[in-house]
């Protein structure tokens, strides 16, 4: 299975609102996220419609490079309490812009998952860059295709990124890892998973990423 782009649309009677749509969620994700990533999944979200995107398998080679992912991307009804409650729960707060971010496959050109290869030069003057920030920031991803369109990296200034987990080096089985990628020295290989909320939007964003 390389890469499953879904948009599911939900649409729920008022009653029972809440618990139906925690079961729906339940089962769709046990039924894409394979069994030993699932406890990295949010237990349950609020939504009636989202976007949900996962490469559940790393593509690596001279042209293409794309590492084990998940997104949902959903509206939110009560953004202020989520903001609030992953705040309070969060090791960091970004905003996607920020200069010292590291972030996972920084220069992939558009959905097609672009690689390293002939660009190294441009990811080892950016290694550079961060090693001379005063902080070491916590990975996250790029968000090409949940972002703000599908085609280009980033988030709008909107979103406030909340780091909930990140670890370098190797804590899942082995066939979630391709080759290094060129990071800052330490995160060639590792983990991290948050959220992206936008009060503006009333939109968050969950993600999951292994490297």
């Amino acid at each position: 299975m390389r890469q499953i782009f879904l948009l599911i649309s939900i649409l729920l009677t008022h009653a029972c609102i809440d618990q139906e749509a925690s079961d729906e969620y339940n089962s769709f994700i046990k039924s894409k996220v394979p069994a030993d990533l699932i406890s990295q999944m949010p237990e349950k979200i609020q939504l009636e419609d989202f976007v949900f995107v996962i490469n559940a398998e790393p593509e690596n080679g001279r042209y293409l490079a794309d590492p084990v992912h998940v997104y949902i991307s959903y509206s939110v009804k009560n953004v202020d309490s989520l903001y609030k409650d992953v705040q309070s729960i969060s090791k960091a707060r970004y905003k996607y812009t920020d200069t010292c971010n590291v972030i996972v496959h920084k220069h992939q050109k558009d959905v097609g998952k672009s690689s390293a290869y002939g660009r190294e030069w441009l990811y080892k003057k950016w290694v550079d860059q961060i090693t001379r920030c005063d902080t070491e920031n916590f990975p996250i991803p790029n968000f090409i295709g949940v972002g703000k369109d599908e085609i280009n990296a980033g988030l709008s200034e909107d979103y406030d990124l909340f780091i909930l987990e990140a670890q370098k080096g190797v804590h899942f089985p082995n066939h979630y890892y391709a080759e290094p990628l060129i990071m800052p020295s330490g995160w060639e290989h590792g983990h991290s998973k948050g959220y992206a909320i936008s009060k503006k939007a009333n939109k968050a964003i969950f993600w999951f990423v292994i490297w």
